[in-house]
């Protein structure tokens, strides 16, 4: 058994860390206690500031700075990618703009006699029309996230966003494919086939 005084380096306390990993990875630590013993241990001088942060976990079969078994190593998770793509802006019935000119022109060709009253079919058609052009021209912007490298991955989470033609387009520039054939292949990606 090592003394509590001795002095340790770097590599114990590079094994102390991968213990404390291992715990937390099996549920035993939780992230703040995780990082404080990381921490300590990293700040550690001596075998006995080293194993006291070990008093309250089960023996894992630390002998001397050693392991006498691997401890579990957490697997990386997936590359991940996080995009921002643009969305067209749509618009529902009518421009809200109709409603507060309306009654305003309806006063107005009521004051003058009614003599504008083809400025009435203006608004009331025109204002829906225009509204339509200009969010034609707007953009909302989502992030989508997706698996580095899987098509499959990125389209999905372009059709969680309602972007069904953007995924029939990413599906073509990603394998080539023509436009029946990307189409085909995006609806049994919706479908979950």
């Amino acid at each position: 058994m090592v003394d509590s005084d001795t002095r340790i380096g770097f590599e114990e306390r590079d094994d102390a860390v991968r213990r404390l990993q291992g715990h937390h990875a099996a549920g035993r630590l939780e992230m703040h206690e995780f990082e404080e013993r990381m921490q300590s241990a990293l700040q550690a001088r001596t075998a006995g500031q080293v194993a006291a942060l070990f008093d309250d976990l089960p023996d894992d079969g630390w002998i001397y700075g050693r392991t006498a078994a691997p401890l579990p190593v957490m697997k990386p998770t997936a590359d991940l990618v996080t995009r921002v793509v643009e969305v067209p802006r749509t618009t529902g019935g009518f421009s809200s703009m109709v409603w507060v000119a309306l009654p305003l022109i309806l006063v107005l060709a009521a004051g003058i006699g009614f003599r504008l009253w083809p400025l009435f079919f203006v608004v009331v058609f025109g204002a829906p029309v225009m509204g339509g052009l200009r969010s034609a021209f707007r953009t909302d912007q989502q992030t989508i996230t997706y698996e580095r490298g899987d098509i499959t991955s990125e389209v999905r989470a372009l059709l969680g966003h309602g972007l069904k033609i953007q995924a029939i387009k990413r599906y073509r520039e990603e394998t080539g494919a023509d436009l029946a054939t990307a189409k085909y292949a995006v609806e049994q990606i919706e479908r979950g086939s």
